[in-house]
């Protein structure tokens, strides 16, 4: 069973990536250098900025673990999404 602090670390990165993953399929939210491949990098940025709103109990270290952990799964989730969706991979499970 996952802890209340997995469970938001995963909350957080699935909505983000749902949520742009959505907003990217209209054209006109792809600016010029847009790609789909750079995507998962763009999730796993912008799922580590949101992070110290989202956990501003936390700072310092403890905080560097989270953002490195929520980063991590948005970069995943965004992938596994691309590959799916848009690419037609079949995902790849670690």
């Amino acid at each position: 069973m996952a802890t209340k602090q997995e469970q938001k670390i995963e909350n957080l990165a699935k909505k983000i990536v749902d949520t742009m993953f959505k907003d990217f399929q209209n054209p006109a939210m792809q600016g010029p250098n847009f790609t789909w491949e750079g995507f998962p990098k763009m999730m796993q940025n912008l799922a580590q900025g949101y992070t110290p709103m989202t956990f501003y109990t936390l700072s310092g270290e403890k905080l560097d673990k989270v953002e490195e952990a929520v980063g991590k799964l948005a970069f995943k989730l965004a992938q596994e999404k691309v590959n799916s969706e848009i690419f037609k991979k079949p995902s790849v499970k670690p």
